[in-house]
């Protein structure tokens, strides 16, 4: 009897080291890898008649910015660079409020919220 329960124990404790070692492994690639994978998509769409001006739409979601999110916010601020006609941010974007900081050009106060359109080179939206 005694052999059995201590079979049972170890199976207990490997299922149990298993377990720790996968969410483990979870946490670690959640706030270390994805956490840093910032991903910019391009498509093109024909919708507008043909002889129309290009107009390059900005998508902006789920950013979930924190303090500290310096390599997000850098990239984030990066994005003006493709010189969007319309930026559209439909939401999630803050997840602290200290997340950004006091900057106050354009860019960042249409990302922010700040202003709910801006004119100009970029033109925001938010909705709400």
């Amino acid at each position: 009897m005694g052999t059995d329960s201590g079979r049972v124990l170890r199976r207990i404790g490997r299922a149990a080291a298993v377990t720790g070692a996968i969410g483990v492994t979870g946490v670690a690639y959640a706030s270390v890898i994805e956490r840093n994978w910032f991903r910019l998509r391009r498509y093109e769409l024909p919708l507008l008649p043909p002889g129309s001006d290009r107009l390059r739409i900005l998508h902006l979601s789920d950013a979930h910015l924190t303090p500290g999110r310096r390599m997000l916010i850098d990239w984030i601020r990066g994005l003006s660079a493709h010189e969007p006609d319309l930026v559209v941010n439909t939401g999630d974007s803050l997840a602290h409020p200290g997340a950004w900081g006091r900057s106050s050009t354009r860019w960042d106060r249409c990302w922010t919220g700040r202003e709910r359109s801006c004119s100009g080179p970029t033109t925001c939206t938010r909705p709400g």
